[in-house]
C-alpha cells in the first residue's frame, strides 16, 4: 500500500505546484495590470492610446451680428437654458432664479458639459434668437453671443464662466439699448 500512496501523493504535488505556478502567475499580471490602469486613469502615466479620437470636437461659433431693425424683446417671451462652468456650485440654479424673477422661462439649470469658459457670459442661440440673445446681453455685463447653426429653437443657452460677477438685474435704458448694439466683428447669418 505503501508504493501506491507514494505516486498519488507525488502526482498531487506536482498538479498542487502547477497549479500554484499558474494562478500566481494569473494574479500577478492582473495586479500589473490593476496598478498600471490606475496609474494612467490618476494621469500619472500617460495613455499609451490617443484617446482624443472619442473626446467631441468643441463647436467653433460665430459672434452673429443683430437684424437691422432689432428692438428689445419682452423678457417674458424669453426662454433660456442656464449653465454653470466654473466650480462655484449652485452658480446656474442662482442665476436661473435671477432670470425667472425677471419674467424669462427657464427649462433648464445644471453644469455646462464642454471646457469651462473664461469669459463672463457666453449666450448660445440660434437664428431665430439673434435678437433675443441681444436683448438678454443687457442683463450679463461682458456677455458674448455665439451662433450655434445646430439649434432650431429661439432657446438661449446661458452658459456662466470664471468671470461672472453677477446678473444685472435693473439694466438702465442705456445699458439696455448698447447692449443691442452689434458686437465688435460679428457675422451675418442669415
Amino acid at each position: 500500500m505503501s508504493t501506491q500512496e507514494n505516486p498519488r501523493v507525488e502526482y498531487r504535488k506536482r498538479v498542487q505546484q502547477r497549479q500554484t505556478v499558474i494562478f500566481g502567475s494569473i494574479s500577478a499580471a492582473m495586479a500589473f495590470l490593476l496598478i498600471f490602469g490606475t496609474l494612467i486613469w490618476v494621469g500619472v502615466i500617460p495613455a499609451p492610446i490617443n484617446p482624443s479620437f472619442s473626446k467631441k470636437a468643441e463647436p467653433v461659433f460665430v459672434v452673429p451680428c443683430p437684424s437691422d431693425k432689432i428692438q428689445a424683446r419682452d423678457l417674458s417671451t424669453l426662454t433660456a437654458r442656464v449653465y454653470n462652468s466654473t466650480s462655484v456650485s449652485g452658480q446656474a440654479g442662482a442665476v436661473g432664479q435671477d432670470l425667472a424673477t425677471l419674467g424669462v422661462t427657464i427649462t433648464e439649470t445644471s453644469n455646462w458639459g464642454g471646457k469651462p469658459l473664461s469669459e463672463s457670459t457666453r449666450i448660445i442661440t440660434g437664428k431665430i434668437g439673434i435678437d433675443a440673445a441681444y436683448t438678454l446681453r443687457a442683463y450679463f455685463p461682458g456677455a458674448t453671443i455665439h451662433f450655434d447653426e445646430t439649434n432650431n429653437s429661439e432657446i438661449l443657452d446661458v452658459v456662466i464662466g470664471k468671470a461672472f460677477k453677477g446678473t444685472n438685474i435693473g439694466p438702465s435704458d442705456e445699458e439696455k439699448t448698447s447692449a443691442l448694439e452689434p458686437i465688435e466683428g460679428c457675422q451675418s447669418v442669415k
